[in-house]
């Protein structure tokens, strides 16, 4: 597809795409006719992350991505490691199956878990999320010292799943507990007050009901993707037009990526709501972090970050179990080694100071061999070993004795 794609003939046609897409495709040497006007950038979902973990000074992530992932979260993995990883953080990855446990072992991605990282991205369909945050509870590992993230591509509950604890089981209790040490990011509802949107959505399920013979639940919105299709016709009927009266810059209509260029580090003002490009010509996307707080069944809103902003808006405070936020090293280091943490074990002090003892009488005891050694090197006449101090004469065995002192000899 990128070679075919790459061929001249291709990039004379302009594309515009309503769904998500692949980094590669903000290579414009590769891509110079895409336009990326879906609401799932990948981009911003990459971008919000980072954001959140400088924020808090995170410098180790954990990634789990789970054999439940969708199409969304598997274009996520592929640029969400090594892009971290290019930014200087520390990123472990593990692959997970809670729907199949007997073919993995999670005690031992848990403890990998423990000595790598304190803040973990799971990657999977909302119930898989819910058995993983069910185990991590019962190691022990929802006290507040850890993080977890879920992510969201859009509120959906069949395509993703229902991002909440409460699942009507006998696990309620447990999970609703596990929950408070999670964050969700996702994208913001839409606006309800805006009626020209409302009225679209009207006209989505009318359709979806009469030509497909699909039927929205009562709350149920149509996803980003429906409107984005639709978004994508005004804006290229506002790039046409442009077009055709700016006698300032002419574009030849027949080459795709000329303009595709009139795209680029733009903002347009839709009656769906305002749509901004970047340099590349790929959307912009405000996102939300939400955070399932005591005694809430949904998750609430506690950041924003808009599609151009480069900081966070706080709309509602951090509940935390611990002082909140958690440090992204334990005071013991994650081995448990620090050595500030020697004398609050008083089993490890004696520990250490057995051992360097040790060390020091072995150390001793080589530097008195070495000595012996060395001297029964030297010519008879020359030999001294110190306080060992003999010479051999004939058969009597004379000490030597410090000056003034009577010698007095004595038979081997």
């Amino acid at each position: 597809m990128p070679l075919l794609w790459c061929e001249n003939r291709y990039a004379r046609i302009m594309s515009f795409t309503s769904g998500a897409a692949e980094t590669i495709f903000r290579n414009k040497t590769l891509y110079p006719n895409v336009i990326l006007a879906g609401n799932n950038a990948v981009k911003s979902m990459h971008n919000i992350y980072t954001k959140f973990f400088q924020r808090f000074l995170w410098t180790s992530v954990y990634i789990l991505l789970d054999s439940s992932a969708t199409p969304m979260h598997l274009l996520l993995i592929q640029n969400f490691v090594s892009g971290l990883t290019a930014k200087g953080f520390r990123v472990k990855f593990a692959n997970t199956d809670m729907r199949n446990p007997e073919k993995i072992n999670l005690s031992i991605i848990l403890r990998d878990m423990q000595m790598s990282a304190r803040v973990i991205v799971f990657l999977g369909y909302a119930s898989d999320f819910r058995q993983f945050m069910l185990q991590v509870k019962r190691a022990e590992m929802t006290n507040g010292e850890y993080v977890y993230l879920a992510y969201e591509p859009f509120r959906h509950p069949t395509f993703y799943g229902n991002y909440t604890w409460k699942y009507g089981d006998q696990f309620d209790e447990e999970a609703q507990v596990a929950y408070e040490s999670v964050f969700l990011v996702t994208f913001p509802q839409e606006n309800s007050s805006n009626g020209r949107l409302v009225g679209l959505y009207d006209t989505f399920k009318n359709i979806s009901k009469l030509v497909f013979n699909l039927t929205y639940a009562p709350l149920e919105t149509p996803n980003p993707f429906v409107t984005a299709a639709y978004e994508d016709v005004i804006l290229f009927g506002h790039g046409l037009e442009e077009a055709l009266n700016d006698s300032s810059r002419i574009v030849d209509l027949s080459d795709g990526s000329a303009f595709a260029r009139r795209y680029w580090n733009r903002t347009f003002w839709l009656d769906t709501g305002p749509i901004e490009f970047d340099e590349v010509g790929e959307r912009k996307q405000p996102l939300i972090i939400q955070q399932f707080q005591k005694g809430g069944v949904w998750p609430i809103t506690v950041m924003t970050l808009d599609a151009s902003a480069n900081e966070f808006a706080d709309v509602a405070s951090i509940s935390w179990k611990v002082p909140f936020p958690p440090p992204n090293e334990p005071a013991c280091g994650f081995l448990g080694t620090n050595v500030i943490c020697w004398k609050k074990d008083a089993n490890f002090t004696i520990v250490i100071t057995s051992i360097i003892s040790v060390l020091v009488a072995l150390m001793l005891l080589l530097l008195l061999w070495a000595r012996i050694w060395r001297r029964s090197l030297l010519p008879d006449g020359q030999k001294s070993f110190g306080w060992l101090d003999f010479q051999v004469q004939g058969e009597l065995c004379k000490p030597r004795l410090p000056h003034g002192m009577v010698e007095r000899y004595s038979s081997c």
